[in-house]
């Protein structure tokens, strides 16, 4: 292995011995190795700082071992491309070469084992964040599960790719088993793709009571390509009720087989979601008779939401719809707050 470490990190100049990020995780908690130094410091409050995609992925490797109560506290925006590890340069760290970028492995990787520490993104940003997993029992996207009061607040996934297949895969969080979890001030603008239940935000939920996903908004495209459903902020919940409000969605989203909405996708009917103060100017697509410009298929409660009419290019059951140029008036941000 290489001993050349590049200026500030960003790992070995010819680091070809790490094949993802979770290998360079391990690396950083193995002493004496040459990214040992890496190892984030906490500060009073007990929360690991991260500012090199090196801490980061310390961070997740050390949740992944079991650690799932472990709080983080971003302090510089985190690219995780891979730029100095396997020749990538900082010429190839763009969008369009993603596939191409170091594999990240994501935070909790279990449904039964999820995170349920505080992650403070302290309004920072995950830029060319690469994750594929064909492996239906793992739940896909930064983070993998969130459980019992596990928080993420303020964090934006700025640009990348999320490949899933399994019951849940999100920008931020594949899936949500767990009360009270809440994600605050939160925002995708990864392309995300799944067989089974997709969002931007949220993929999937499962005994989500008293959970809240408040103030976020997806950019990015959302596509369910086989079956489940597929949602701009939360994909499909199930057994308990969740509230989504104040969010938005201004990303394409489309299912193949099965729910499609610009807020939600779909909830069973034991689950009723409340979605509020919430608007969609995103084109949604799939089945007609399961798609909306807000929830796609549930019972659930819509109070005060709004869609553009002309780009939904469906209804919104009992949202509002408006014209493109009304959806960009002061009238509808008042209403809105």
């Amino acid at each position: 292995i290489s001993s050349k470490i590049l200026p500030g990190g960003g790992g070995p100049a010819n680091g070809t011995d790490y094949a993802n990020w979770a290998v360079v995780g391990q690396a950083v908690d193995t002493d004496g190795s040459e990214l040992a130094h890496l190892r984030p410091t906490q500060d009073e409050d007990g929360y690991y700082l991260i500012g090199t995609p090196e801490a980061l992925a310390w961070f997740a490797y050390k949740v992944n071992q079991g650690n799932v109560n472990y709080c983080a506290k971003l302090t510089d925006d985190i690219d995780l491309f891979g730029v100095g590890y396997g020749g990538r340069t900082t010429a190839d760290a763009n969008i369009a070469n993603i596939e191409q970028a170091l594999k990240w492995t994501p935070i909790a990787t279990q449904f039964t084992n999820p995170y349920t520490g505080i992650f403070e993104g302290n309004k920072k940003q995950i830029l060319n964040l690469w994750v594929t997993i064909d492996d239906r029992t793992v739940p896909t996207g930064f983070f993998g599960a969130l459980g019992d009061n596990g928080k993420v607040m303020n964090l934006g996934v700025a640009s990348g790719k999320v490949v899933g297949n399994t019951d849940g895969t999100g920008g931020v969080t594949g899936h949500i088993n767990g009360k009270n979890v809440r994600i605050i001030n939160c925002w995708n603008n990864a392309s995300i793709v799944s067989s089974n239940n997709v969002g931007g935000i949220v993929g999937s939920g499962n005994v989500t009571e008293g959970t809240v996903i408040e103030k976020c908004y997806n950019l990015g495209t959302i596509i369910n390509n086989k079956s489940g459903g597929a949602g701009g902020i939360v994909g499909r919940t199930n057994l308990q009720n969740i509230t989504i409000r104040n969010c938005y969605n201004l990303g394409k989203i489309t299912s193949s087989g099965g729910s499609s909405g610009g807020i939600q996708s779909g909830a069973n009917k034991q689950t009723m979601p409340i979605v509020e103060n919430c608007f969609n100017a995103g084109e949604v697509g799939g089945s007609v008779s399961l798609r909306a410009a807000i929830c796609g298929e549930s019972n659930a409660p819509i109070k005060n939401c709004y869609y553009d009419s002309q780009t939904s290019l469906v209804g919104g059951g009992t949202a509002t719809g408006l014209s493109t140029e009304k959806m960009k008036t002061w009238a509808l941000s008042y209403a809105l707050n």
